[in-house]
């Protein structure tokens, strides 16, 4: 039992420690996370702006296989440019 008590102790000493460390510091600014962007939504947009047909929309997305959801469009973009043979 006094071993316990002991331990308790210990444990309620280093929690006091620890929030006193912490007090003064300011919490970190945590950019906010990027929504995914999926293919179908990417291709929306870029099938009228790049005049592509439904196999060269369906070949993309054969060629993103796995990789349909991205955290930025430049992504898609840079892949839908080196597909189209496009600078």
């Amino acid at each position: 039992m006094a071993k316990e008590e002991k331990k308790l102790e210990e444990v309620s000493a280093e929690k006091t420690e620890y929030s006193d460390n912490n007090k003064g510091k300011k919490a970190k600014e945590v950019e906010p996370v990027k929504p995914y962007v999926h293919i179908d939504t990417f291709l929306q947009t870029a099938v009228p702006l790049y005049g592509m047909n439904n196999m060269q929309a369906a070949g993309f997305k054969a060629l993103m296989n796995g990789r349909h959801y991205q955290t930025d469009e430049l992504v898609f973009l840079d892949e839908l440019k080196q597909y189209l043979d496009l600078k």
